[in-house]
């Protein structure tokens, strides 16, 4: 034994160590001789005692439940204690909440949001909703703050006006504006006691608002409120108030009526400085805190006492006003603290957009917005009018954009062209070759877009007026119904086949017809299908016979198709097909650009010196490729100046489809040299019997 060690150990021994908030079983050695040893720790009220009772108060007003607490203090081996222990424990939090719903308010407090939030107490056998209000301002230093707390069995009037009284008995003075949600008793409140303006909170008007109209109209409904609240001042939100009120009446008359008897309880913050403006139109400040409050008692459920709701309330409102809404900020006189005044700069910054990119779907539009420096505003909205009305009204009037060729895009420009917008069409496909992407997303695409815009290089797509545009949607519907009756011809032929027949449609329309299908064996099912694919064919036909009747006067009086009839295969309706799918042939600068455009050129993959054809990239218009392919069907009449293309074509590919996609080229060819010369189409004198390439540039010699 040296002379600094006087004992040893000698094993242990258990000791019990019973505390406020329980029995802690301790190991205390024992000494081999001497006195024994006795921790100083475990003499009463120590800092560990203490420590333990901070974690449970700690866990306490971070949401987690009496029962929850229990089992955590378990972990960190402590037996005994209780639910009601814990509760027990968490009462000495009082003390500190009473003196921070009691301190007195110095100085001035221009600005007060007053809300509510019901909480589930339990009061004798029954359960209760009580109101749980919380009073937030910011002072006159900037400091945003909790200013009271109260429990009430309703939200009346006579509550109301309790509160605000205590309020005003602890030295709240100086309100300039009052924000909070509509409520008579409130407000009638805040006039008795505070005897300052009164600001109702929008969003919960634009949410009730909601209630009054069709889901189909909310969007509109919201866009036109909005443009009420981001006015420059108040004289032109009360402006834009009538013009509102005027467009929305014819569909919305409620939310007129109520919309303007709240005018002056929703325009009472355009009275106070712009840089204030988009914290005081609501309470959405207010709202963060009730959320906290809201997380924590929906894991208590049911409070067992009043005291216990303001126990839970007051205790995390303490840590608030410490750690996050106690940081100073600048004066009121020169702006809100520096959250509030960050919301206002990218406010500033979203008015500057300029260039504006576009990616239409079906449900959703991805959109972004670049201004000259680059700055970046991109989001969704709804693909429809009312998206388009919200985008519109965000994004300002002096903005230039584009979106991508698709069905609706003709659409989508003409609307936002009516705002005020410089709006284009752009080529998918050069979009695409011009800035391909590895990642493709709606959302990338509308960048993209954006940026080709503002570096002036989006590939415009030409666009045909409404009158060439409704001749088209005529065509193509008789296009469509002339592919359908195709189609059944071709099923009764293939289902003939398969018994050994070959009965053109006049003989199928014969009376007996089918009798004699009988006669040569078709069972009833085939039978069957045969005559409701003439029924179908006849109605088809039906719907035929008055579109034609409609059309063949437009094509007589236009002198293109008088001039596209001299070429062979095309007749009057095939020819204004054709005139109306080319339209402006100035805007193609040769025949090449035409055939390319159709989508009738095959596609070339290319690699030194080895180059190999493939199939037709049909990247053009369908009605044009199919006018085209149906103008080449008559090439194999000896008589028709491409029946040797056709005939050699067929001969080495050992198809027919390759030799009638090479006189369709033929056939744009000539249309491009009849149309651009105006000049009828004349065969070539040549009898070469080389084939002519799509590319030639001989005139009028197809």
């Amino acid at each position: 034994m040296s002379p600094e060690r006087i004992a040893h150990r000698n094993g242990y021994r258990p000791r019990p160590w019973e505390t406020r908030v329980g029995e802690i079983e301790l190991l205390i050695p024992r000494k081999r001789q001497g006195p024994a040893y006795f921790p100083s720790f475990l003499e009463p009220r120590r800092r560990s005692e203490q420590a333990i009772v901070a974690v449970v108060l700690e866990a306490y007003v971070n949401g987690v439940s009496t029962r929850k607490v229990d089992r955590l203090v378990e972990q960190l081996g402590i037996a005994g204690m209780t639910k009601d222990r814990v509760s027990a424990l968490c009462r000495g939090l009082d003390e500190h909440v009473t003196a921070f719903r009691e301190r007195p308010l110095e100085g001035a407090y221009p600005y007060l949001w007053l809300d509510a939030k019901h909480v589930k107490v339990r009061s004798g056998a029954h359960v209760r909703s009580k109101a749980l209000v919380i009073a937030y301002a910011v002072h006159e230093s900037g400091v945003r703050e909790v200013i009271g707390l109260d429990l009430g069995e309703i939200e009346s009037e006579a509550f109301w006006v309790e509160f605000l009284r205590s309020l005003r008995a602890r030295g709240l003075q100086g309100v300039r504006l009052a924000v909070s949600d509509q409520h008579e008793g409130l407000k009638h409140a805040i006039e008795r006691v505070l005897a300052c303006p009164w600001q109702r909170c929008t969003v919960h008007f634009v949410r009730n608002m909601h209630q009054h109209c069709r889901p189909s109209q909310r969007g509109l409904v919201s866009a036109a409120l909005r443009e009420l609240f981001q006015a420059e001042d108040g004289s032109q939100a009360r402006e834009r108030m009538g013009q509102v009120i005027e467009r929305l009446e014819p569909t919305v008359p409620k939310v007129c009526r109520l919309l303007e008897e709240a005018e002056e309880d929703l325009l009472a913050f355009y009275a106070f400085p712009a840089s204030h403006w988009p914290k005081l139109r609501s309470t959405n400040p207010l709202e963060r805190v009730n959320r906290e409050i809201g997380r924590r008692s929906d894991v208590v459920g049911i409070f067992p006492n009043d005291a216990s709701v303001i126990r839970l309330a007051g205790a995390l409102l303490i840590e608030q006003n410490d750690c996050h809404e106690g940081r100073p900020g600048r004066l009121v006189t020169s702006g809100l603290p520096r959250r509030i005044s960050a919301s206002v700069t990218s406010d500033s910054k979203e008015a500057q957009v300029q260039y504006l990119g576009i990616d239409w779907g079906t449900r959703r539009a991805s959109w972004c917005a670049l201004d000259e420096h680059g700055e970046v505003s991109e989001g969704t909205v709804p693909a429809d009018e009312n998206g388009l009305a919200r985008l519109a009204l965000r994004l300002g009037s002096d903005v230039r954009g584009c979106v991508e060729m698709m069905s609706g895009a003709v659409w989508v420009r003409d609307k936002l062209a009516s705002c005020g917008w410089d709006m284009c069409i752009v080529d998918a496909r050069k979009v695409k070759a011009v800035a391909p992407l590895a990642c493709k997303t709606d959302r990338v695409d509308a960048r993209v877009l954006a940026e080709l815009v503002r570096r002036d290089l989006a590939p415009e797509v030409w666009v045909p007026s409404l009158e060439e545009r409704a001749i088209r949607e005529q065509l193509r519907r008789r296009s469509h119904l002339v592919r359908l009756r195709t189609s059944a011809i071709n099923r009764t032929f293939g289902l003939q086949t398969q018994w050994g027949l070959r009965m053109n449609l006049t003989a199928l329309r014969k009376p007996g017809s089918l009798e004699q299908l009988t006669e040569h064996g078709v069972p009833d099912v085939w039978r069957r299908s045969i005559a409701m694919l003439l029924a179908v064919i006849d109605d088809l036909e039906r719907q035929l016979i008055p579109l034609e009747r409609e059309l063949r006067p437009l094509a007589r009086a236009d002198e293109r198709v008088q001039l596209l009839m001299t070429i062979p295969g095309v007749a009057e309706l095939l020819g204004l097909t054709l005139a109306c799918e080319i339209s402006d042939v100035a805007r193609f600068p040769s025949a090449r650009k035409l055939v390319g455009y159709s989508g009738l050129t095959p596609t070339i993959k290319q690699s030194g010196q080895s180059s190999r054809t493939g199939r037709l990239s049909k990247a053009g218009p369908n009605t044009l490729r199919w006018a085209a392919v149906e103008a080449a069907q008559h090439a194999w009449r000896p008589s028709n100046p491409w029946h040797h293309l056709y005939s050699e074509t067929k001969r080495r590919h050992g198809k027919s489809n390759p030799a009638k996609a090479a006189v369709a080229r033929k056939v744009l060819i000539a249309s491009w040299h009849v149309l651009s010369l105006q000049q009828p189409f004349k065969p070539s004198a040549s009898s070469a019997p080389a084939p002519v390439p799509a590319s030639s540039s001989t005139r009028l010699a197809a």
